[in-house]
């Protein structure tokens, strides 16, 4: 079982992300995005010069918001690789903020807790060791 998508989006100081989480949550965003641009593109010829500068405030915290839970979420996926959250900062890099998030997106956690955290999987590795396939050999042992 994954991490839920939409838990601690604003938590970036701990926590990890496995990639079915990150996955799921950058594609609303992307959608949610989209979808308000062009709310936004098609309200905006039809406001007075006074209704386009609240609009702007508007867009302005709703792009925010969502920046901060972005970076808060590569964040946390960063972790779950096992590496800092400051690598979040290689977004504000052109053509490398691509690649960073494809590699995020790609690249497997580690299995078992870290030194950020639990695994967000919640599987100990232990654990998933699997057992005997045959199951009637075990009944006939006894």
């Amino acid at each position: 079982m994954s991490k839920p998508a939409f838990e601690d989006v604003f938590e970036y100081k701990s926590g990890r992300r496995n990639r079915l989480s990150f996955l799921i949550f950058m594609a609303v965003q992307i959608a949610l995005s989209l979808l308000v641009f062009t709310m936004i593109v098609s309200i905006t010829p039809s406001l007075p010069e006074f209704g386009k500068g609240i609009l702007g405030v508007i867009v302005l915290v709703f792009s925010l918001g969502l920046l901060m839970s972005q970076f808060s979420v590569m964040a946390q996926r960063c972790r779950d690789i096992g590496y800092s959250g400051l690598w979040v900062l290689l977004n504000f890099v052109p053509f490398i903020a691509m690649v960073f998030q494809l590699v995020l997106l790609i690249m497997p956690g580690q299995k078992g807790p870290n030194r950020f955290g639990d695994d967000p999987r919640g599987k100990d590795p232990e654990a998933a060791t699997p057992h005997s396939a045959n199951t009637n050999a075990d009944r006939l042992s006894k």
